[in-house]
């Protein structure tokens, strides 16, 4: 079974009742669709069991906005937060209305025939207030089916969940702020352009289709975001990973809050590309 612990802390401010103040009412987030995570081949090869214990910021919608890790083996770490950010839960209420919320969950990880119960609330480990995200970070595809070669643009939302006016960056033009995690339907990681193969390696130049080198001039906007506030933003996948070939791809989207230094995860969302007619 998996864990949840509440933490009494809602987005960035922590509930309690001043003197003479009405009693809040709290219909507290429980989980209605879990995805299991998925076993790493290493792990279950050298006995690796035990739990990874994550913050996960629930959205008013109940999905989860970002998940960041804790605890946990570093082998188990990537698979538990892959899965935690496929799961939906029952909004959280504060006097009938739905708000954000932080949890603390456990994924399990048990080897067959074993009876550990890693998830046990006598664990929980304890993280520092001060290590929460600023911002929360949603994708998606205008269109999730498209054919071989297309251009596919990331529509991404970031959302100010820190309480207080933060400032975020969106480049125009130069190396991207995001990096991102792509799987075809074998679990493999899609082949990248030259401009992503150049970017993986730190690089500002690349190789054109012509054989000329071209190189990314930096260009960005500064732009202030009031709590709870969202900002648009695009990614265009399609300029660093090649969608050449047919198959159902995993998307995940990653990016450094300059404020916490946490690496903030986006949702998973998933992209067919067609075999052409």
């Amino acid at each position: 079974m998996h864990g949840t612990v509440i933490t009494l802390c809602l987005s960035t401010w922590c509930s309690g009742l001043a003197f003479g103040q009405e009693p809040q009412r709290i219909r507290v987030a429980s989980v209605v669709s879990k995805v299991e995570p998925i076993y790493p081949t290493a792990a279950q090869k050298q006995a690796i069991q035990g739990a990874v214990w994550l913050d996960a910021v629930i959205g008013k919608d109940g999905h989860v906005l970002s998940a960041q890790p804790i605890s946990g083996n570093p082998i188990l770490v990537d698979s538990a937060k892959d899965a935690v950010l496929q799961w939906v839960y029952r909004p959280t209420l504060l006097n009938g209305e739905p708000i954000d919320v932080l949890l603390k969950v456990c994924v399990p990880f048990v080897l067959r025939q074993s009876k550990a119960t890693p998830c046990a609330s006598a664990d929980l480990p304890t993280t520092p207030q001060t290590a929460r995200p600023s911002f929360a970070m949603t994708i998606g595809f205008k269109a999730n089916t498209v054919k071989p070669g297309s251009e596919v643009s990331i529509d991404v939302e970031l959302r100010n969940i820190s309480g207080k006016k933060i400032q975020l960056v969106r480049v125009r033009t130069g190396p991207p702020l995001y990096s991102f995690r792509v799987l075809d339907q074998n679990g493999r990681p899609a082949p990248l352009t030259p401009l992503g193969e150049a970017i993986a390696s730190g690089k500002n130049c690349y190789q054109g289709k012509n054989g000329e080198m071209r190189c990314l001039v930096g260009s960005a906007s500064f732009d202030a975001v009031a709590p709870g506030k969202r900002l648009p933003d695009v990614f265009q996948l399609s300029d660093y990973v090649d969608l050449n070939q047919p198959s159902r791809y995993t998307v995940r989207l990653q990016r450094t809050d300059p404020y916490s230094s946490l690496k903030v995860d986006s949702n998973t969302i998933v992209l067919m590309v067609e075999k052409p007619e």
